[in-house]
């Protein structure tokens, strides 16, 4: 879904934040994923995003628009196998 990379360069900037918060995005559909521990990139591999495409929360923001919205943690421990499996380690 277009705009799932910009929420992560964004998380990137804000992880240490426990409600992370985005500004200027365009309006459209967003997908948001919560990793814990994910080595660097590693989403913009689309097999591991293929993995974990049913923990993501879809949101569509209009323009103006603010939501607060939860997000599952996606935890290391079930990262690693996946991981492991597509040799991301």
């Amino acid at each position: 879904m277009k705009g799932a990379l910009l929420f992560f360069a964004a998380l990137r900037l804000a992880v240490a934040a426990p409600r992370p918060a985005f500004g200027d995005l365009r309006p459209g559909a967003f997908k948001l994923y919560a990793f814990e521990g994910a080595p660097d990139g590693v989403w913009e591999d689309p097999d591991f995003m293929k993995e974990f495409s049913a923990a993501g929360v879809e949101v569509h923001m209009d323009e103006g628009e603010t939501k607060n919205t939860d997000v599952p943690l996606i935890r290391q421990s079930d990262l690693a196998p996946v991981l492991k499996k597509l040799g991301l380690e």
